[in-house]
C-alpha cells in the first residue's frame, strides 16, 4: 500500500511539475525521507522486540518464583485444590474446615462441597 501512495506522489509531482529537474529533486528528497522514516521505524520495532524479549524472561522467572513459593506455603498442609464448576478458577480450600459450601473468589457462585464421597469412586 505505501509502495502505491508513494508511486502515486511521484508520479503527480512529474505530471504537475513544469521542470523535470525540479521533479527528480522533489522524488529524491522525497525518498531521501521516505528512507529516514523507515529506518527510524524499523529502530522503534527492534527496540520494542527487545523490550518484549525482556518482560517475557522476567514474566517466566516470576511464574517459577510464585510456583515455588506455592509449594513451599503449602507443602505438608492439609489443602485441597478444585476447579470452580462455574468460571473453571482454581481455588485452594483447607481441608480441615468441612465446610458444605464455598463461595468462589472470582465468580462469586456457591459451590456446594461433598466430604463424604471418595475420589476414587469416580475413577470406578
Amino acid at each position: 500500500m505505501l509502495d502505491k501512495k508513494y508511486n502515486e506522489v511521484i508520479e503527480d509531482l512529474k505530471n504537475n511539475m513544469e521542470s523535470p529537474v525540479d521533479s527528480e529533486y522533489a522524488r529524491k528528497v522525497i525518498t531521501d525521507l521516505t528512507i529516514t522514516y523507515l529506518d527510524e521505524l524499523n529502530k522503534i520495532e527492534k527496540s520494542y522486540e527487545q523490550k518484549i524479549k525482556l518482560c517475557t524472561s522476567r514474566l517466566e522467572e516470576l511464574e517459577e518464583r510464585i510456583m515455588s513459593l506455592e509449594e513451599e506455603i503449602f507443602e505438608g498442609e492439609d489443602c485441597l485444590s478444585i476447579i470452580c464448576p462455574y468460571c473453571n478458577a482454581t481455588i485452594m480450600l483447607d481441608t480441615l474446615t468441612q465446610d458444605k459450601e464455598i463461595e468462589c473468589p472470582e465468580c462469586n457462585n456457591m459451590i456446594e462441597l461433598d466430604w463424604d464421597s471418595d475420589e476414587d469412586d469416580d475413577i470406578m
